[in-house]
């Protein structure tokens, strides 16, 4: 906590600011006049740079889906032995489009959550009051429009995280880039957390950086075309991987931005799958017993392989 106090405190906090139509922005002063001019240093995004040199092959796949009625009607016909029109027959469906519109969702709804919760001031809330914290959570999503539910993935990565994964969620949504305009290049980390014993050891401990990732059901998000380029040893280009190496140069971003040392963090990829004839519910999603099951996970990336990230991403002048 001691170290997230200092990031929070720190004076480049408030310089990367990410832009709604894309890419950041980096507003600094010429020189120490407060009366000189600002000046913006354009950045932009981590990935179209990282998806061009290491895994520029890679082919999203896609999967077949149905609605709940269309899927049991084409059952019923088949189990006749009648033929289908293609209304009843199964769609293809991008699964990494699908994963980037619950993606930003449940991202937007993450940050508003930790924002309400302010768990960097009190802690982990007592279970009588979690209900009530997170009905206004729910409230507070629907005023903003955004569905008028929480998304099913945001319920089940606050849930796995504070009662099974036993961490605390800090901040969502942190900006971190290159401040003297060499790369030109920003990010944001998706979660900063930490765990529960090292938030009462204020002077121990170390933050977590997570990416979050939703969508690339039934195995997708393990699975790749081809090999990643310029990594050594070899990996797959699966979404997996591709969110390891987002990571790894997000934190070494992280690290330069906030003067902090890589050894007092550690990386987690969250992914949580999500299906696409989901029907989401009017209410909030806690309290629909119906509701599906949907099982996120969390994987840390093993020293070994943030080490070899680490160096392809050095050899491509990329760090």
């Amino acid at each position: 906590m001691e170290l997230f106090r200092k990031i929070l405190a720190h004076p480049n906090r408030t310089l990367i600011i990410a832009s709604p139509f894309g890419g950041y922005k980096v507003v600094v002063n010429n020189n120490e006049d407060v009366n000189s001019p600002e000046h913006v240093i354009g950045l932009k995004g981590i990935t179209e740079t990282l998806h061009a040199m290491f895994w520029p092959n890679y082919v999203t796949p896609a999967i077949n889906t149905y609605s709940c009625a269309r899927k049991s009607k084409y059952k019923r016909l088949a189990a006749h032995g009648k033929s289908s029109s293609h209304r009843n027959t199964p769609r293809r469906v991008n699964n990494q489009r699908m994963g980037q519109e619950i993606g930003r969702r449940v991202h937007g709804e993450l940050n508003t959550y930790i924002s309400i919760m302010q768990f960097h001031e009190h802690g982990i809330i007592s279970d009588e009051n979690a209900g009530v914290r997170m009905k206004a959570f729910a409230a507070a999503i629907g005023k903003n429009g955004i569905g008028g539910a929480v998304h099913p993935c945001t319920y089940a990565i606050i849930e796995k995280m504070l009662k099974c994964w036993k961490l605390i969620p800090l901040a969502a949504e942190w900006c971190a880039g290159d401040l003297h305009g060499e790369f030109k290049h920003a990010t944001q980390i998706d979660l900063i957390v930490i765990r529960h014993g090292d938030f009462e050891n204020s002077t121990r401990g170390k933050l977590i950086l997570c990416e979050v990732k939703t969508g690339y059901n039934h195995g997708k998000f393990r699975t790749g075309n081809d090999l990643m380029r310029h990594v050594q040893p070899a990996m797959k280009n699966s979404p997996l991987h591709q969110a390891m190496i987002q990571l790894v140069m997000g934190a070494d971003m992280f690290c330069s931005t906030y003067n902090i040392s890589l050894d007092t963090i550690d990386l987690a990829i969250i992914h949580c799958p999500s299906k696409p004839t989901h029907v989401y519910s009017s209410e909030f999603v806690a309290a629909n017993d119906d509701s599906p099951r949907i099982e996120p996970s969390v994987e840390y990336i093993v020293p070994h392989v943030r080490d070899s990230i680490r160096r392809a991403l050095f050899a491509q002048r990329l760090l």
